[in-house]
């Protein structure tokens, strides 16, 4: 959000559609993602998950401190992912919403009722608006 905040500043204040550009935006992404992740691992969390699981408890990647460098790379990769997705037409919304809603019935499935509640519900606000 505060790269966000910083690229509009620049542009207002450029009187231009400039702003940041591709790769000081990347960079900055990573650093904020590195900066969380560092925090995260000497902090609240200093005890990762030994594994990623898939597709419930059948397969399980080991990933030992391995855990921190995915998790910086997932954060960067969903924030392009949605900022590349919102420039056309703003059109996450309702990706957003189709992805909540895919994984509220997983979680449903998987009997995990107050993390599919959740998931379901977050698709209300991602309605479009005519």
């Amino acid at each position: 959000m505060s790269i966000g905040l910083y690229d509009d500043v620049q542009k207002l204040r450029g009187k231009s559609s400039a702003g940041l550009g591709a790769k000081g935006k990347l960079a900055a992404q990573c650093a904020v993602a590195t900066v969380l992740c560092a925090w995260l691992a000497h902090g609240p969390l200093s005890a990762p998950p030994t594994a990623v699981t898939f597709a419930g408890a059948f397969a399980a990647l080991p990933l030992g401190r391995w855990f921190w460098a995915l998790a910086a790379f997932a954060m960067v990769a969903e924030s392009n992912a949605v900022n590349v997705t919102d420039g056309l037409d703003g059109l996450a919304a309702s990706t957003a919403a189709v992805a909540l809603v895919g994984t509220g019935l997983s979680l449903l499935a998987a009997g995990r009722g107050e993390l599919a509640a959740f998931a379901i519900c977050m698709v209300g606000p991602c309605r479009l608006t005519p």
